[in-house]
């Protein structure tokens, strides 16, 4: 007979016990959930209509959003074919591994970001949090190091 280990994680996160990093330019990034044995990461993202990410694609992580409220472009590459959707309240995307996206809030809006596995995620939008806020767009420095870093790849 072979016994199976259960992953027995329960965990509890207060909005008020959320890390708090603020992006800059309007985008503001809560923490909710970091700590799951590298299973999982929850972010609440606020964003100013405005505010986009720009083309870019993760080695590691799926990226999955789910609009809370405003209203969200993103841009997607599904069968080698880039395409745009603009996401409602209660929408969801999901860019796996490879995957190209972007996305640019057309009004405030609120989303959660879930990474699986979390590590990169958190890693990469704490480094955007110790830039200066006004020093955009990023230098061919910076986004080496990002690749290097991060496994995040910014993509024409």
């Amino acid at each position: 007979m072979v016994e199976v280990a259960h992953d027995k994680r329960g965990k509890v996160v207060k909005g008020s016990q959320a890390e708090f990093l603020d992006l800059g330019e309007g985008e503001k990034l809560r923490i909710l959930l970091d700590k799951s044995n590298s299973k999982v990461c929850v972010q609440e993202l606020s964003i100013v209509e405005g505010i986009c990410a720009p083309w870019h694609y993760r080695e590691v992580d799926d990226d999955i959003f789910y609009v809370v409220s405003g209203q969200v472009q993103f841009g997607i590459e599904e069968d080698g074919n880039r395409k745009t959707v603009v996401a409602n309240p209660g929408d969801l995307i999901l860019a796996g591994p490879y995957v190209p996206r972007c996305f640019k809030a057309l009004k405030d809006s609120c989303m959660l970001e879930i990474n699986s596995p979390s590590g990169p995620a958190e890693s990469f939008f704490r480094f955007m949090a110790s830039r200066p806020k006004d020093a955009w767009p990023l230098t061919e420095q910076e986004q080496e190091h990002i690749r290097k870093e991060y496994r995040i790849h910014f993509v024409k």
